[in-house]
């Protein structure tokens, strides 16, 4: 035999081994899929028989309504879980953007029977579940699984973010997406990439893994896995058009891509091409918008598992969690107006709340949150003192505040104008006003506004924050605050808010007071710290 067959006869069976190491592979992820989607269902049956009722109200409704839907929308959906198909319907956008999120989902089972016979399998349990009248039965029991700190990850991992890891991991072995609530400052970022460090270590799991951030937060995302990942391939995919044009070759051959909100959305023809293993959006308040070109162009990403990361999952009202919660479970949080039914109308007016609806809620939500507080890790962090300092308006404040009340301007201009006659009086005798600073922090960093608060702006030099102009969202402010009250801080934050009597400001104190009450219902105490996490 002549070298150069020889080396062809090598070259065929290298090629060989290398096809049928894929074939492996593939089937052996196709197995863990299968698996996955089986406990999902399985957990999220086993969490109450509450829980377990709402699937089975959603099982009916499928019942009664899938023959409405178009032939291509239930043909995809029938490849997925067909327990869960019903769309939103009076909300024509949020149903196109479900029924593309299970198009995008389908591609990912194309060569896979058994997620289909999976599906089918959850659908005889939901009829199980009924023939038992509603009690959860003959369910396999997922074992909980503790992971150790990814030999790849450089640096050691807090108490509370090896939790977070642990959480992570399990909610990635159900099969379910969720929300990495932790207050701000405690290091959900790391927590994150801890995550993906062990499903490249432990899962074989090398990506396409994308991150999606504010663009102030991008280079603090690429420094965060070079430092801590190094073996991670990480695209930074931002810049003019010309360089991102220039950087697209490298898409599909990168472990990590890290890009912004606003490429995500104009290059949405090119990153949505990519089967991500997972999506990560930091900052994920950013979505909370229904409505926005945002929210569903990133819905309609193929993404296998998605993560968002915010410490404010809710922020003006109830409308705002439930788009958090539809975006990473989609066919089960499928209709706004069920949700505003069950949960939103009561709480968001505070009248008529009873412990049940609130029970119920919590419970919807404890499989796909994880929050934990400040007060939490108070042996690593300073205390945190807040005083409102009440101020008399001048003689001259007086009269430009009774001359703007008694003019014919509409409600929302006087209310502008009232709150800068509170602030900035001398504005008025300028031609171009310039925007107020609405924060100041008295440290080695001199001023910031209360903006640079869910942006990923850390300020632990300074120790001292004086709000100057309060926002009626209370969770501008809180983030603001926690810019420089978070880990690595170690001194005690003085928060001085100043508020003048008699005047607008108050009403502003008081409708976020309400807010935060809003919050405080739905985000409650322990209820979303992951106790077991402790055993």
């Amino acid at each position: 035999m002549s070298i150069r067959k020889s080396t062809r006869v090598e070259v065929a069976k290298q090629k060989k081994e290398e096809k049928e190491e894929e074939i492996k592979r593939k089937k052996e992820e196709e197995e863990k899929e299968c698996l996955r989607q089986k406990r999902k269902f399985n957990y999220l049956m086993s969490q109450t028989e509450a829980f377990a009722s709402f699937f089975l109200n959603k099982k009916r409704k499928v019942e009664d309504e899938v023959g409405e839907l178009e032939p291509k929308v239930a043909q995809a959906a029938s490849g997925h879980l067909l327990h869960l198909k019903e769309f939103e319907q009076e909300d024509g956008k949020v149903a196109q953007a479900a029924s593309a999120h299970l198009l995008h989902l389908k591609e990912f089972e194309q060569e896979d029977g058994k997620v289909a016979q999976a599906a089918s399998a959850h659908l005889l349990h939901l009829k199980e579940f009924e023939q038992e009248g509603g009690k959860v039965t003959n369910l396999e029991k997922y074992e909980y699984q503790s992971v150790s700190q990814p030999k790849m990850l450089k640096g050691k991992l807090k108490v509370h973010q090896l939790k977070g890891l642990n959480w992570l991991v399990n909610l990635y072995n159900q099969g379910i997406n969720g929300i990495l609530a932790d207050d701000m400052g405690l290091g959900k970022t790391i927590q994150s990439i801890s995550l993906l460090a062990h499903l490249a270590e432990n899962e074989g799991v090398w990506g396409p893994f994308l991150i999606v951030t504010p663009s102030s937060t991008l280079h603090n995302w690429t420094s965060e896995l070079s430092r801590f990942t190094p073996n991670f391939s990480v695209l930074n995919y931002w810049g003019n058009i010309q360089e991102r044009k220039d950087l697209r070759k490298q898409l599909k051959k990168s472990n990590v891509i890290v890009t912004s909100y606003q490429v995500a959305v104009s290059d949405e023809s090119f990153i949505s091409r990519i089967k991500w293993q997972y999506m990560i959006l930091d900052e994920a308040q950013a979505i909370k918008s229904i409505n926005s070109q945002r929210w569903n162009i990133l819905l309609g990403y193929k993404a296998r598992n998605r993560l968002l990361l915010t410490g404010t999952p809710i922020q003006n009202g109830m409308r705002e969690l439930w788009s958090l919660l539809h975006f990473i479970m989609p066919t089960l949080f499928d209709s706004l107006a069920e949700f505003s039914e069950w949960f939103s109308k009561d709480i968001e007016s505070q009248t008529g709340v009873e412990k049940d609806q609130i029970d119920k809620l919590h419970t919807m939500l404890k499989p796909f949150m994880l929050r934990r507080n400040k007060s939490d890790i108070k042996d690593e962090i300073g205390s945190k003192e807040v005083v409102n300092v009440f101020c008399k308006m001048n003689s001259r404040q007086k009269v430009l505040y009774d001359e703007i009340i008694e003019s014919k301007m509409d409600y929302e201009n006087i209310i502008m104008q009232l709150k800068k006659v509170c602030n900035h009086p001398d504005l008025f005798e300028k031609l171009e006003p310039s925007p107020p600073f609405s924060l100041l922090c008295v440290g080695e960093n001199g001023y910031v506004g209360t903006r640079a608060g869910g942006v990923g702006i850390n300020l632990t030099a300074a120790d001292t924050v004086i709000f100057y102009d309060s926002d009626w969202n209370p969770t501008v402010d809180q983030q603001a605050m926690d810019r420089a009250h978070r880990l690595g801080q170690k001194k005690d934050v003085m928060v001085y808010r100043l508020i003048t009597l008699d005047s607008v400001e108050e009403r502003v104190i008081e409708m976020a007071n309400r807010k935060e009450a809003v919050q405080k219902i739905v985000i409650k105490g322990n209820v979303f710290k992951g106790s077991y996490l402790d055993q």
